[in-house]
């Protein structure tokens, strides 16, 4: 039976990392190289060299425009079934070239159209946001392999001019992969690099949904996430949406970095934290507390949906860019978290979080070791707002024993009335590794036993109105 051309352009989509045969990624500062895979890499003439820009906390290739380039030797015609994915950003309305292949196939992408073996087709790629862009094209019949064939990123074309922009992550599969397998890879590159799926499922490599476009769909805007899926070599640790240049929320576990790679925090292996907001206005309207003080809570609300057994025990930072929201001289940020994750906001179900201290002067605040799902429903929302001037919240001395440790050591309190205490471990990483708990007294002792390996570690200690917090060292 005669096989017919084929022509798929998927916009916002990716792949199962498996049997990759060209896979660019994590651009290096230093060598201004892309990492290759089966000993592809991608070379340029050192004039030609794009620097460096940022895409949601990753390096990338910035191509001026001008003459920047990277060439890849891979052959495109050694199948007849071929996969592209590529992510990149531009700002520039004017068609340009974002690669091109020097072969008998008949194959590029353009900032309008894509080339393939059903001829040239359109597209609307976006404006001024990153895109994920995946082509799946399959040719009639096999051809004698071109002597010399490569793939020019970034280059001229005879009709166009080179491309200008971001490119973080470039990956081709030599057969025409299925739905559920690009689905797969543009969640990796979605999650990554802070892309919103245009309402699809976002899914793990085990093709397992971490973030539902039906049961989330009144959420669905600006969706990010981190998690952690080794299967795909996904490890993000700290996220914006990069659907618009506001970043107005951006959440990482531990404390978030200058980049991804240098957040030290740690989380388990299929781990995932996704989060997507409402579209409503950034406005404010009052409400008041059940110990009848007002805030005035920001109508854009955002749900945290949680994947994993030990994803909820994660510290995380929040940090919100407050240069898009009104702050009144003398009202101050909060956090504001509905443990129900109904978004109802009704007051039996919310935490107030405070900063963490001051407004940055790039006008950042910053809300430290917010951890979610503490109820286990699987969802919070969660929103802002403009409260009072956060108090100073008394501090609790308590002792522990032996410090440093071996094995076995003991925390003691001793409160002035009696409250309820719980104890928490964190390591260097600001990963939670134990916690106990105790109602209703004024002396507590907690003995925690062999649970640790040797290492630096945080003692925090928390009552309804107090903290405390001690370092312990644990010796081998």
């Amino acid at each position: 039976m005669k096989k017919t051309n084929l022509l798929f352009i998927v916009l916002f989509t990716t792949i199962s990392l498996h049997a990759q045969d060209v896979w660019l990624k994590d651009y290096s500062t230093v060598s201004l190289r892309w990492s290759g895979t089966a000993g592809v890499d991608a070379i340029s003439e050192i004039d030609k060299m794009p620097t460096v820009g940022m895409i949601n906390f990753h390096p990338a290739p910035l191509f001026d425009g001008e003459n920047d380039q990277l060439k890849i030797a891979y052959n495109a015609d050694v199948t007849n079934e071929l996969t592209f994915f590529s992510v990149f950003l531009t700002d520039v309305t004017d068609e340009t070239a974002i690669w091109t292949s020097n072969s008998n196939r008949n194959i590029s992408l353009t900032t309008q159209q894509v080339a393939g073996p059903g001829g040239l087709m359109n597209y609307n790629r976006g404006q001024n946001i990153p895109v994920v862009n995946s082509i799946v094209q399959k040719w009639e019949d096999d051809i004698q392999p071109s002597g010399e064939a490569y793939l020019m990123l970034g280059g001229e074309t005879d009709d166009l001019p080179p491309f200008k922009g971001l490119m973080p992550e470039y990956l081709i599969f030599e057969r025409a992969l299925e739905t559920d397998e690009r689905l797969q890879i543009e969640s990796y590159l979605a999650i990554k690099y802070g892309i919103t799926l245009s309402f699809f499922d976002y899914k793990n490599s085990q093709n397992h949904t971490v973030w539902s476009a039906l049961n989330n769909a009144h959420y669905y805007n600006r969706v990010a996430g981190v998690g952690r899926d080794d299967d795909f070599k996904l490890y993000q640790k700290q996220s914006h949406s990069t659907a618009d240049n506001t970043n107005l929320v951006t959440i990482g576990i531990g404390k978030i970095s200058p980049t991804n790679a240098t957040n030290v925090s740690t989380l388990n292996d299929g781990s995932f934290l996704m989060w997507g907001d409402d579209n409503q206005s950034l406005t404010f309207t009052t409400i008041q507390n059940d110990d009848n003080v007002a805030y005035d809570i920001l109508h854009r609300q955002w749900l945290m949906d949680i994947t994993g057994n030990t994803t909820k025990e994660t510290p995380t930072e929040v940090r919100l860019n407050t240069q898009h929201l009104d702050y009144p001289e003398g009202t101050y940020p909060w956090l504001i978290i509905d443990r129900s994750g109904t978004g109802n906001f009704n007051s039996d179900d919310l935490d107030y979080y405070q900063m963490s201290s001051q407004i940055s002067p790039e006008g950042y605040a910053f809300f430290d070791n917010i951890q979610w799902d503490t109820d286990g429903s699987g969802k919070d929302a969660f929103t802002f707002a403009r409260g009072p001037k956060p108090e100073d919240v008394p501090t609790i001395d308590f002792a522990v024993y032996p410090n440093p440790a071996n094995e076995d050591f003991n925390v003691s309190i001793t409160l002035d009335e009696p409250d309820d205490v719980t104890a928490t471990i964190f390591d260097a990483q600001g990963k939670q590794v134990a916690t106990q708990f105790a109602e209703n007294n004024t002396r507590f002792l907690f003995n925690f036993n062999r649970i640790i390996a040797a290492g630096v570690y945080e003692i925090f200690i928390k009552t309804s109105d107090a903290r405390g917090v001690k370092k312990l060292i644990v010796i081998e």
